[in-house]
């Protein structure tokens, strides 16, 4: 389903408040907006994704339609409003072919000042979907106010979600709030990647944006906390916020949550950890269960290829199979 028509600002979902970060750092809230940039609310300021995915029990039309659908994770619901959408699922996971593998796309060339993102990915009971991005998540320059993109992923009981989006860019000059707030079911398997890079560095200095805040929490539907980070950079965020990465072009971040030993998770995803000469890798247990991993690197493809392996290794304890090639989509 698309918002469009008279009546799409009517609905609750695309008001700016409905899109808003819910921390809204004071340095980043205080920073001047007006000049020549469309106010938040604008048509085309708000975007947002909802969507679903659910297991299915088959297909009434045939035996061998039956036989296909039984037991597939298809994309049961969908509502977004430009510049968001999502691209028809591929089933190319070789190893788990009726496992969805969904790609967010956005109309637009970049997040810009005044843009409200919100992307919601609920994974029902027993489903199993891989979401990723078309392409990378470009945070462009902001002369005025800045921009915001949450992120609301529900992983119900027994179901696997795995979100491994393509690199976030945060380019000089550019300010921006992210928000990715992830609960997991009993009994289910969540795994989060995120790639940063900064930028044009041959053209501007690297990490050079002017306000840089990302939250991340993964949490049980009761609330208990599972891990909670939070990456801040930028002038524009107070004295002493910007990361000390220097000769890092790359920075990338792993959790995985799953209801197999974390130890023998941990310690699959640091077998890979040193197969890469030209990045650093730490990787650690979460105190309430499950794993996680920082890699540092000159270039965002070699951080993602260091990602990858380990995402694969760990699936390979949880799942059995190894991860499937995404950016082959």
């Amino acid at each position: 389903m698309s918002a469009t028509g008279p009546h799409a600002s009517r609905n609750p979902r695309l008001s700016p408040a409905a899109v808003a970060p819910r921390h809204v750092p004071r340095t980043v809230a205080e920073l001047p907006a007006g000049g020549n940039a469309l106010p938040v609310g604008s048509p085309g300021k708000v975007g947002v994704l909802d969507v679903q995915f659910s297991r299915s029990a088959g297909s009434a039309s045939s035996p061998n339609a039956a036989r296909y659908d039984a037991g597939r994770t298809v994309l049961s619901g969908r509502f977004h409003k430009s510049p968001l959408q999502m691209i028809r699922p591929h089933y190319a996971d070789r190893a788990l072919p009726g496992v969805p593998i969904a790609q967010i796309a956005s109309t637009g060339g970049g997040v810009v000042s005044g843009d409200r993102l919100r992307i919601d990915v609920a994974v029902d009971r027993g489903a199993h979907a891989i979401v990723t991005t078309q392409g990378a998540t470009r945070l462009l320059r902001a002369e005025h106010g800045w921009a915001s993109q949450c992120t609301r992923i529900g992983v119900g009981e027994n179901a696997v979600c795995e979100w491994m989006p393509d690199v976030t860019i945060p380019y000089a000059g550019s300010r921006f709030v992210g928000e990715v707030d992830a609960v997991v079911g009993g009994g289910a398997t969540l795994v989060l990647g995120e790639v940063l890079t900064a930028g044009r560095a041959g053209r501007d200095a690297p990490w050079s944006a002017e306000a840089f805040d990302s939250r991340t929490s993964i949490s049980r539907p009761g609330g208990e906390l599972l891990a909670l980070d939070r990456c801040v950079f930028g002038a524009g965020t107070g004295p002493g916020a910007s990361v000390a990465l220097e000769g890092c072009g790359a920075v990338g971040s792993l959790f995985v949550v799953c209801p197999a030993p974390v130890d023998d998770v941990a310690e699959a995803m640091r077998g890979q950890a040193g197969t890469e000469a030209s990045v650093r890798t730490g990787v650690s247990t979460l105190p309430a269960g499950g794993a996680w991993a920082r890699v540092l690197g000159e270039s965002p493809e070699r951080v993602a290829s260091a990602m990858r392996r380990m995402w694969s290794a760990a699936r390979e304890i949880y799942l059995g199979v190894p991860a499937p090639e995404l950016r082959s989509l």
